[in-house]
């Protein structure tokens, strides 16, 4: 969501302009992505802003953003095992992990 945060610089103002709840739209920025059937919508909300939003510009934000993904599951990284261990009072411990 960067590539609009020139033109909504906050979580309430994108869900104001859109009249989507506020709850949608910080959702949306956990998982770091607007749903595509919302293009046209931000389109137009950025033009009432005097903005130029494209859809070329959404598709390359888009694609940017899946290829970070991409980028990221593909790195080595150190393998992290969960170990769950009963309640036993005599040693203290309930859960540890080993990389």
């Amino acid at each position: 969501m960067e590539h609009i945060s020139h033109i909504w610089p906050t979580i309430r103002s994108l869900a104001d302009d859109l009249g989507t709840p506020y709850t949608t739209v910080h959702s949306w920025s956990v998982r770091g992505r607007i749903p595509p059937d919302r293009d046209l919508d931000l389109i137009e909300a950025a033009k009432r802003h005097g903005a130029t939003l494209t859809l070329e510009q959404l598709a390359r934000a888009r694609r940017a953003q899946t290829q970070e993904g991409a980028a990221w599951w593909s790195r080595p990284r150190p393998l992290t095992l969960l170990l769950l261990f009963p309640k036993d009072p005599s040693h203290g411990i309930n859960m540890g992990t080993v990389q």
